[in-house]
């Protein structure tokens, strides 16, 4: 068995590979709100995580700016997705949490309309509604790539050029993927409604001679 010590200092036991939503379950009438993430020895992790030694655990729900950042992190990866089932041939930027929010970087050629950006936080309804598990998997730096070309993606390709590693971790839900460290939520069905509240030209990676992309702004309704 390994030991898990909570903030308070009292302490829980669990089989080794239990998942870090097994110790919530374990204290959920002291949590109050559902957490959202954890920090695990310091590091951030999911829900889904898995424990496999002794351990610090300190749970993170809406109130807190870890979960927050979560939440908004996740939506960013949501939105990026419901414009992707709108505009198939959308090139993605970057999307980030930021501490009021999140954005995400789309290139379509031109700006989108308003009504565009409707029909793209009604999709992200839909796929809130749809509950879809949001799965972390790891890939080699060639497959990567790969993945990225077959999808489109390509000035994510430059990103990844950049990056030292061998085996990347990407984030799956439905036919979404994303490379990213996370943590995220455990499914969208988890995340509370989007609102798009802005729309920004921008230049990737802020290169005025480079492509220019729609910034989506997004905050939790």
């Amino acid at each position: 068995m390994i030991r898990i010590t909570l903030p308070d200092g009292s302490e829980k036991k669990a089989r080794p590979g239990a998942c870090v939503c097994d110790i919530a379950g374990q204290i959920d009438r002291l949590l109050g709100e559902a957490p959202i993430c954890a920090s695990v020895n310091g590091e951030l992790r999911s829900m889904y995580d898995q424990l496999t030694e002794d351990c610090q655990v300190t749970f993170h729900t809406s109130a807190t700016r870890q979960g927050r950042m979560v939440l908004h992190h996740t939506a960013a990866h949501l939105i990026a997705q419901a414009v992707k089932r709108l505009f198939p041939a959308a090139v993605l930027g970057t999307g980030h949490p930021t501490e009021n929010g999140f954005y995400h970087d789309v290139e379509i050629g031109r700006p989108f309309s308003s009504e565009e950006l409707r029909q793209i936080e009604a999709e992200s309804t839909r796929i809130i509604d749809e509950d879809l598990p949001i799965v972390r998997c790891e890939m080699s730096k060639e497959g990567a790539r790969t993945l990225l070309i077959r999808r489109g993606d390509i000035l994510r390709l430059e990103l990844l050029a950049a990056l030292p590693d061998a085996t990347l971790s990407l984030y799956r839900q439905g036919e979404y993927v994303e490379f990213c460290r996370g943590p995220h939520l455990v499914s969208t069905g988890k995340m509370p409604q989007l609102r798009i509240h802005g729309l920004e030209a921008v230049s990737w990676l802020d290169d005025p001679h480079a492509e220019h992309l729609n910034r989506i702004h997004g905050m939790i309704a």
